[in-house]
């Protein structure tokens, strides 16, 4: 903004006019004899020197050429008197009397108020009802009680599992549930099935029979072949997860659990591959643990073009040429 500068325009300002009574603008009225309200210099030299006046108190030169001149005042202007309030004595002292004039309660189950954050100690503790839990803590401390103790837990309840576990292998499924869920994997040797990726021991004992016929000198030779071992039947209802194969020759193949559906006849319901050092006993996993349905006749075998010569329990024994898959006979 800038002042009047047209050729008519003096160098000095008029005498203010006192004259009159403050009123407001009128178009007239021809008709009624009401002559239109004409501003005079003296309202026009008063309104220009007003907003000039504002534009100056910001520290702006008035220009003829920018026309934001007085918000960039008004802006700057109430920016100026923030700051200088919020860093003087006067405006802490507001401060303080406007909070002291407010009276907050400390919050509760029931009442609405002021609650403090809690510590990571705190939070992990969970002692106190006085202090709030932020996203962050409360998963922290989930998993610390989760998993923190979770060995000592385990631990403790070991003699209890135990005999629920001896009972089961006894007498059938484990008393009071038919799955034990822990953290850890604590009963690893009490003969129980435990899934690692559930972080479970099943009540189900896995079969385990040794067959005292060995992979050494003798015939015939059945690299190639699929062998079934029929003089081990699995017991119904038990769950497989590995299959023991002897030999003093390395090898490698397939172990397989079948059911025998007729007489020469098998389906393979379970598998998975081995590599045999040769060093005697080995024991080598399923694909996945199969559990033995309760009735029917179920039976382990192998295949391996690389087993060499064995020998066998008389009649214990079933084989193909090949690998097998789906049923065979």
């Amino acid at each position: 903004m800038y002042p009047v500068k047209t050729a008519t325009a003096v160098t000095s300002r008029p005498p203010y006019n006192a004259e009159g009574a403050p009123g407001f603008f009128t178009a007239g009225n021809a008709v009624a004899g009401i002559p239109a309200t004409v501003p005079g210099e003296h309202w026009f030299n008063m309104t220009q020197e007003e907003l000039l006046n504002v534009i100056r108190a910001a520290g702006l030169a008035p220009s003829a050429t920018d026309d934001t001149q007085l918000r960039q005042a008004v802006a700057g202007l109430i920016l100026d008197a923030v700051a200088g309030h919020n860093e003087s004595a006067a405006a802490h002292a507001d401060i303080r009397q406007l909070i002291a004039g407010i009276n907050i309660p400390a919050a509760s189950e029931t009442v609405a108020g002021i609650v403090r954050l809690s510590t990571a100690d705190e939070a992990h503790a969970g002692t106190d009802n006085t202090t709030a839990m932020s996203p962050t803590d409360v998963a922290t401390a989930i998993a610390a009680a989760r998993w923190s103790d979770a060995l000592a837990r385990d631990n403790a309840a070991m003699s209890t599992f135990v005999a629920h576990l001896t009972a089961g292998r006894a007498s059938g499924p484990v008393p009071r549930g038919g799955i034990w869920t822990l953290a850890t994997n604590e009963l690893s040797g009490s003969g129980a099935y435990y899934d690692a990726s559930g972080h479970a021991y099943h009540n189900q004992v896995p079969s385990s029979v040794d067959h005292s016929g060995t992979i050494s000198a003798g015939t015939p030779n059945v690299s190639g072949y699929t062998v079934v071992d029929t003089s081990v039947v699995i017991a119904n209802g038990r769950v497989v997860t590995h299959v023991r194969i002897y030999a003093t020759a390395s090898s490698t193949g397939v172990i397989y659990v079948f059911q025998r559906t007729a007489a020469g006849a098998y389906t393979v319901v379970a598998s998975g591959g081995f590599s045999h050092t040769g060093s005697g006993w080995e024991q080598f996993a399923l694909s996945a643990a199969y559990t033995v349905p309760a009735t029917g006749t179920y039976m382990v075998g192998a295949y391996s073009a690389n087993f060499g010569a064995c020998s066998y329990h008389t009649a214990g024994r079933a084989y193909k040429t090949g690998s097998s898959s789906g049923s065979v006979t």
